[in-house]
């Protein structure tokens, strides 16, 4: 555990875990966190109330990471049983890494989240852009109360986009199903999959999208409504 550090960065590297790691409240001027190429196959790692934290190399295969709080944070190349970030005031960027689950939640800057690995992705509450690409997600992705957000080229199972109160684009996402409902903006364009949804969207626009069965309110499918 390291605590109430102040003036301080941190770096872990090469170093194996067992059990619960916690870095939090480091304060002042200098206080970010790298944990790089570390082992901790069934730990928990949590880090709280830093400043930019970087996770790289990391196999947590039964573990955990979770980051909240925090200035940026970056994710690269990481194998977790759970991801988690929350609450950070700068970017945000989720890349290469496998999970069973990743949550992102309530991010005052952008998000890129590209290329990565595993079962769900739940995104809510950010308050700039968000990229979600390139991304296979086995059981689906969840993004909700988002500000703008772009989802392309991802592949998975249920994807489900809601309450966005500036632009959803959805491109080239091959899915098992898509839910889109009550956004203010919808752009889809060359997706494909078995089942959409649609349902109290303010604007949709769709393009040389192909699903086996829509509901009647994605007649834009044939005819753009703005």
């Amino acid at each position: 555990v390291l605590e109430k550090l102040e003036d301080t960065e941190v770096s872990l590297e090469n170093l194996a875990f067992s059990g619960q790691a916690s870095v939090k409240h480091l304060t002042g001027g200098s206080r970010s966190i790298r944990v790089v190429d570390c082992q901790a196959p069934s730990s928990n790692i949590v880090i709280e109330n830093v400043g930019d934290v970087m996770l790289q190399g990391i196999n947590g295969q039964l573990g955990s990471l979770v980051v909240s709080d925090c200035e940026s944070a970056t994710s690269i190349g990481n194998l977790v049983t759970t991801l988690k970030m929350i609450r950070c005031v700068g970017q945000v960027a989720v890349t290469s890494t496998f999970a069973q689950s990743i949550t992102i939640e309530s991010m005052s800057q952008d998000v890129a989240i590209v290329g990565n690995t595993g079962g769900t992705l739940e995104v809510t509450q950010c308050s700039r852009r968000t990229m979600v690409k390139g991304n296979n997600f086995a059981m689906g992705v969840k993004v909700a109360h988002m500000t703008h957000v772009v989802l392309d080229g991802n592949t998975g199972g249920d994807f489900e986009v809601s309450d966005t109160v500036g632009n959803a684009t959805i491109v080239d996402n091959m899915v098992v199903s898509l839910r889109i409902f009550q956004n203010a903006a919808a752009l889809l364009k060359g997706n494909m999959g078995s089942w959409l949804t649609c349902r109290s969207n303010s604007g949709v626009c769709g393009t040389n999208d192909t699903f086996l069965v829509a509901t009647e309110q994605c007649s834009f499918l044939r005819q753009c409504l703005v």
